[in-house]
């Protein structure tokens, strides 16, 4: 996993940071949690204060199906448990709707959206009658 967090590289009026850190996870994993924990770990790795951060993103590497992770002999964590956990929390996302059931690191209020000041003008359209 990537983790990396930048400032507005085109205010240079404002001081600039730009980091980024690799983190390994021990065995290949789907587990929200885990990638949670993994990704707040890097954030608390990079995070300077007294910076105005413009862009933080997350990019998961090595990907591999599920049915081939190599599991580690000193993993300590209880992937079965972990495992029906995610079950049954995307088994009631399916039933009463997407995010009934979400983690407190997404109870962020306010919708994100894609900016889309620089989109061609056509693909504006798309989806409107």
């Amino acid at each position: 996993m990537n983790v990396f967090l930048m400032t507005n590289k085109f205010r240079k009026e404002d001081p600039q940071y730009n980091k980024a850190v690799d983190l390994k996870l021990p065995v290949a994993t789907n587990n929200t949690v885990e990638l949670i924990q993994t990704a707040m770990r890097g954030l608390n790795l990079l995070y300077r204060p007294g910076y105005s951060f413009k862009k933080v993103g997350i990019t998961v590497t090595n990907l591999v199906p599920q049915e081939s992770i190599q599991y580690n002999l000193f993993d300590n964590r209880n992937r079965k448990k972990d495992a029906r956990l995610m079950n049954v929390i995307d088994d009631l996302n399916a039933a009463f709707g997407r995010d009934t059931i979400k983690f407190s690191m997404q109870l962020y209020t306010q919708k994100w959206k894609l900016k889309m000041e620089k989109l061609f003008p056509p693909y504006i359209q798309v989806g409107k009658a």
